[in-house]
């Protein structure tokens, strides 16, 4: 918070505002680390506090970094892929494991159908998100215990992962003045269609995978990208095979790259 006050008071032309909150958030690291982090490591070792102190920027070197992902990873195999996160640590799981490399691991969260996952919701007919895991229970009867609300928006967050990762639209600049493109594909999704309602008008990214075994269409393979960059705007494009961002102004683009395949 403190960091995203400084970065408002600056804009604002509040710079001494803006030098006195991240005063406030360096001692608060500080202070952070001299309660919690001992030989490298946090004393609390579950999803959500390596999750939110890497995506918070909590670590304040790469080994330190390097460790918080190594054991992130390591915390979310052991719990086979299962989620392990409530209110708190739910939003900022998925782009604590992109931000380290690893967003193939949350894909194989994501499309779990046990619970506790999203799916398992899928699977027991659920069509909104619940207050927990298991407000259903698999023999169909709801929850005996408290917070059984079949309508709760927490851990439906995970659709601001789905919109900038699977579908690949999220903002470069605030206000959407400049558009930062980037699908990565994972898990068994092969194609995504996703639109935003900009300040500017709609942004739209449509992908998918075509695989054609006939000779005529074989040139065709790969992976497809259609994006359409609203008026007034411009783009930052990165296909998911790395590669050269391509920074474009408002239009229509098609992008097709043979050589990338769902693996």
């Amino acid at each position: 918070m403190t960091e995203l006050l400084a970065n408002i008071s600056e804009a604002l032309g509040r710079d001494d505002a803006a030098a006195q909150y991240r005063s406030q958030r360096d001692n608060l690291t500080e202070e952070f680390h001299n309660a919690w982090v001992q030989d490298g490591r946090l004393a609390n070792e579950t999803q959500t506090a390596y999750a939110m102190a890497l995506d918070f920027g909590l670590f304040t070197d790469e080994e330190q970094r390097s460790s918080a992902a190594e054991t992130l990873r390591q915390i979310v195999a052991d719990n086979d892929y299962l989620v392990g996160t409530g209110f708190a640590g739910t939003p900022p799981l998925g782009f604590a494991l992109r931000n380290i490399g690893a967003t193939e691991d949350f894909y194989r969260m994501l499309l779990q159908t046990r619970v506790p996952s999203w799916l398992y919701q899928v699977v027991q007919n659920g069509t909104t998100t619940w207050e927990r895991w298991d407000s259903l229970l698999a023999n169909g009867s709801v929850n005996p215990g408290e917070m059984t609300s079949f309508n709760h928006y927490a851990f439906g967050s995970v659709a601001n992962w789905m919109h900038q990762v699977i579908g690949g639209i999220a903002p470069a600049e605030p206000g959407w003045k400049r558009i930062t493109v980037a699908p990565v594909p994972g898990g068994n999704i092969t194609s995504a269609d996703s639109r935003f309602i900009s300040p500017y008008g709609e942004v739209k990214v449509q992908w998918w995978f075509e695989n054609n075994t006939e000779d005529n269409a074989s040139h065709r393979n790969g992976f497809h990208l259609n994006v359409q960059i609203p008026p007034n705007t411009k783009a930052d494009i990165t296909l998911p095979n790395g590669g050269e961002t391509r920074v474009v102004g408002s239009g229509y683009y098609e992008f097709h790259d043979p050589s990338y395949h769902l693996s």
